[in-house]
């Protein structure tokens, strides 16, 4: 499939949504189809990135260093299909900026150029990861293309239990998914914070929910934004594949744990098996 690339070099600054500390990225033109990773010992693709946790965040290991909050910036980046990047991060983590990944998308978008081909992923068979005690399930079979449907449950609270699904290309990445941010319950705060996530967070970049619902302005109905957001973290680790994927995915109360244990296997079946998974 035909990607893109950047005309020039585009950066963003702002603070880290769990360090609370001041970060930088840089996405760069890239001379090989991929996305890249600027380390001291060389650029490192994708594929080679090694997902290490999944509490809240996507949180990599990559050329010597550990990197967090990737997903969102790698989201965009798939949902605009640029795939011919070179990442460079300053600072622990890839800054929240309003919590979607709208203001990645505006600046990548007007920076896109086509490039050359890359060939994409491919889901061959059905796939079924399962986290018992969660109640996650994450399944994906052949599909000539992307979509993912998705199940929120979230029982007691305002957004309850909604469903959608979502054909991927970009119009309905940049219409349904980007501008939708990260979301939260107000009452997970306190834990939250003494586990040392989300000390960058705040009602500007993230809509919080309490009993009574938004304590925010919700972009979208506030329901639909979190089930866009739920998508956007999804794409964005698939990402991680370092190709295009290409499958029909179903996301039942997912989370970026769920998602990595799939990136594994996916980038198998691409012949991308990094050091740390062969």
């Amino acid at each position: 499939m035909r990607c893109f690339s950047l005309r020039g070099e585009v950066s963003f600054e702002g603070v880290g949504l769990h360090s609370g500390r001041t970060c930088g990225v840089t996405v760069r033109p890239f001379h090989l189809p991929g996305i890249w990773f600027s380390s001291g010992g060389g650029p490192v693709p994708a594929h080679r990135w090694r997902p290490c946790g999944g509490d809240r965040r996507t949180h990599v290991e990559v050329g010597g260093r550990s990197v967090e909050t990737l997903e969102h910036l790698l989201g965009a980046l798939a949902g605009l299909d640029i795939w011919q990047v070179l990442i460079e991060v300053e600072g622990p983590e890839v800054p929240i900026l309003d919590g979607s990944a709208m203001p990645f998308v505006r600046a990548l978008v007007d920076a896109r150029v086509e490039a050359g081909d890359v060939e994409p992923v491919g889901v061959t068979s059905p796939l079924a990861f399962e986290d018992p005690a969660g109640g996650r399930i994450l399944c994906a079979y052949p599909f000539d293309g992307l979509k993912v449907s998705c199940l929120l449950d979230y029982p007691g609270t305002p957004l309850g239990t909604v469903y959608g699904e979502f054909p991927v290309d970009a119009g309905t990445f940049v219409g349904r998914i980007a501008p939708c941010r990260t979301f939260g319950f107000r009452e997970e705060v306190e834990a939250l914070l003494s586990r040392g996530l989300i000390r960058g967070g705040g009602l500007d970049n993230a809509l919080v929910i309490d009993r009574e619902g938004p304590m925010n302005r919700s972009h979208l109905p506030f329901r639909e934004e979190c089930l866009g957001h739920k998508v956007l973290d999804l794409l964005g680790d698939l990402a991680l594949v370092g190709r295009p994927v290409r499958g029909a995915f179903v996301s039942i109360r997912t989370g970026h744990g769920i998602h990595h244990r799939a990136v594994v296997v996916l980038r198998a079946l691409g012949g991308l098996v990094s050091d740390n998974e062969g």
